[in-house]
């Protein structure tokens, strides 16, 4: 259910252009997943999630939080 509730939240402002709302910054991720920035780096690190920069603030493809989300990735 935990999963369904968080797919939902994110889909519901999926456009079907690409768009901002095509990404989520990592603050909500972190919410979102219940995990730390230590996490989401060595994410980063090894390939695993591919993220932007954007000034101070890291964004995620909405897409790529939803697999981890289902897949219960560590």
């Amino acid at each position: 259910q935990k999963v369904e509730n968080i797919t939902k939240q994110l889909s519901q402002t999926k456009g079907s252009q690409t768009s901002i709302s095509d990404f989520v910054t990592e603050e909500e991720a972190k919410m979102l997943l219940g995990k730390a920035t230590t996490w989401f780096w060595n994410k980063r690190k090894s390939g695993e999630l591919t993220g932007r920069k954007a000034g101070n603030k890291w964004y995620y493809k909405r897409e790529q939080i939803i697999n981890f989300v289902a897949g219960d990735s560590e």
